[in-house]
């Protein structure tokens, strides 16, 4: 799936919870895993978050006016894989053996990998709940 299409999605849901102050990073930290989205516990501060997760793709604000951050990372992998071996197929006639030999075959596999990470804050810019989720496809 596009990037800027599950950045629309998140922007949709969020649409009717939102105000004006949605900021969008499309410079999400390469380096988003889910080892570091469990780092994040409850009480922490948002320069703290920063310096665990970097700055997040969508900031926006929730019914309450306080913010949520959206860290959405996909992640593309592709992979040759070759089928080694030889084959053959030999005759024997009475002018002698005939045949051929042919090799291996080469084939690509890929898949697409997501992470989402969304974190509220509480009214002094404290983690009040982190959630996450990964899907591969």
């Amino acid at each position: 799936m596009n990037y800027k299409i599950i950045v629309f999605i998140y922007m949709v849901l969020f649409a009717g919870c939102t105000t004006k102050d949605t900021y969008y990073n499309p410079n999400v930290d390469e380096k988003l895993t889910v080892a570091k989205a469990q780092e994040i516990q409850k009480g922490m501060s948002s320069a703290e978050v920063v310096e665990k997760l970097g700055t997040p793709n969508i900031i926006t604000k929730d019914e309450s006016k306080q913010e949520v951050w959206v860290y959405d990372k996909t992640t593309m992998q592709n992979a040759k894989q070759n089928t080694s071996g030889i084959g053959g197929l030999w005759t024997l006639t009475t002018q002698g053996l005939f045949g051929g030999i042919w090799g291996g075959q080469e084939t690509s596999v890929s898949s697409e990998r997501t992470l989402t990470i969304i974190i509220k804050f509480d009214p002094e810019n404290r983690v009040k709940d982190v959630v996450y989720r990964t899907s591969s496809f």
